[in-house]
């Protein structure tokens, strides 16, 4: 395969990932870990970029992606957790968050009345250019990948380096938050969850498996080979991108307060354009905000749209194309911080599962794996999460939740997931071992 197409591919994946929370999360981690700056941003990386990675791979190995793997485990599985990924991450949450960050942060500094009509009618044009984009599928390497990847990274590069520039003399202050005072690797771990990116290469395979088709290439050691290298570039530029916005945010001077309504990410970036290049910094924040946020609602809305038209085949590809961008524009009008708000715990309880058919499937390639393998761990996960959100959010109280170890970390599955995986290992191990390659 050529350089450039590879290149291309890997810019288009970077992308795809790289749009609303992956700008404002990392610069608000920076900002409210203080000192403890080094462990919350790895801890955030590892979320952000390293299981994105290893899903990405696990996914190019897998004949058929993730949907046809995981209906070996259980048809009616495989139905309800993709689906429950892809509306989070598609109209219920991810997408709609990629319209108001973007009215946020390159609209609004610009209007004196942002209310909710504005919201409306720029949503509305947002997602008429998602639509148009998204229609036209087959061009999506070259309209991503090619021109729009190229232009969001210079301008990512020269918004970083005029504010390394402006802040390299300051000292981070004190950790703002409790949390990163006592645990920022985990805290960081956490805050990862919010980019979704883990989520998201379960659809970002079927894209980026169609993009290297579209070149010739269908073999399936050919498409795994490739499409790590591709995972690679993306991960790579996502690393460095996260720690840079991160470093930013922990160097700018402590913010008190906030204005009445705004989130703290969209603030800072707001401020350190400003304080970096004046109006000039402000126009450039807002053309990475519209580039990374358009890419990003783009790749949903191909990649969700094929899932559901192959899991729905009456309904056109196009049809879908049209619901998905009608949806996330009605819920887009709530508002980001109501979006941000309300996605918090369902992410709790879906990133585990995922998270957990992750480590399953790296362990199925050294250790084979029945159905009741996979099955046991991540039903045990899932009740453990949903229980724990429930606990710590105070809807039901139940002391034998709260003494689960890493409760209060936000990592109680992780113990329950060695455990049943073991068990299910030395009880269940009769019944055939599956084969994903056939």
């Amino acid at each position: 395969m050529k350089k450039k197409d590879l290149l291309a591919i890997g810019f288009m994946l970077f992308a795809m990932f790289f749009g609303a929370g992956n700008l404002i999360f990392p610069v608000a981690l920076g900002h409210q870990a203080g000192k403890s700056l080094l462990p919350a941003i790895i801890g955030f990386i590892i979320t952000g970029v390293g299981l994105p990675l290893l899903s990405m791979i696990v996914g190019s190995s897998l004949k058929g992606g993730y949907f046809q793997a995981l209906k070996k485990i259980n048809p009616a599985f495989a139905t309800i957790l993709l689906t429950s990924n892809y509306l989070i991450i598609g109209p219920l949450f991810a997408i709609p968050r990629t319209a108001t960050t973007t009215y946020e942060m390159s609209v609004l500094p610009y209007i004196t009345n942002g209310n909710g009509f504005a919201l409306s009618l720029f949503t509305l044009v947002f997602f008429a250019l998602v639509l148009w984009i998204s229609l036209n599928k087959q061009s999506i390497v070259d309209s991503i990948g090619r021109w729009l990847t190229p232009i969001l990274l210079l301008s990512l590069v020269i918004f970083l380096v005029r504010s390394y520039f402006l802040y390299r003399t300051n000292t981070p202050p004190k950790a703002l938050m409790i949390e990163y005072q006592s645990h920022p690797l985990a805290e960081g771990f956490i805050k990862g969850y919010l980019t979704m990116d883990t989520l998201a290469t379960l659809a970002f395979s079927i894209v980026v498996k169609s993009a290297f088709e579209a070149k010739g290439i269908s073999d399936q050691k050919t498409l795994w080979k490739e499409g790590s290298k591709a995972s690679l570039i993306a991960a790579g530029l996502l690393g460095v991108f996260y720690f840079g916005l991160a470093w930013v945010g922990n160097h700018i001077a402590l913010v008190e307060s906030l204005p009445q309504g705004q989130n703290l990410g969209t603030f800072l970036l707001q401020t350190i354009a400003h304080n970096a290049m004046g109006q000039s910094g402000v126009a450039l924040l807002a053309i990475i905000v519209f580039l990374a946020c358009l890419t990003t609602a783009c790749g949903l809305v191909t990649a969700i749209s094929q899932f559901f038209h192959d899991l729905y085949p009456k309904i056109s590809y196009r049809n879908h194309v049209y619901l998905m961008t009608t949806v996330s524009w009605l819920i887009a009008n709530q508002g980001l911080d109501r979006i941000i708000a309300t996605s918090g715990p369902i992410l709790n309880i879906i990133y585990p599962v995922t998270m957990s058919l992750i480590f399953l499937l790296i362990l199925h390639r050294i250790q084979p794996l029945n159905k009741i393998q996979f099955l046991v761990p991540l039903l045990f996960v899932l009740l453990v999460s949903l229980l724990s959100v429930l606990v710590t959010n105070h809807v039901i109280e139940w002391g034998l939740i709260q003494q689960l170890p890493l409760i209060k970390t936000g990592f109680s599955w992780i113990p329950v997931l060695i455990v049943a995986t073991v068990m299910s290992l030395l009880l269940m191990n009769r019944s055939q071992k599956l084969d994903f390659n056939v």
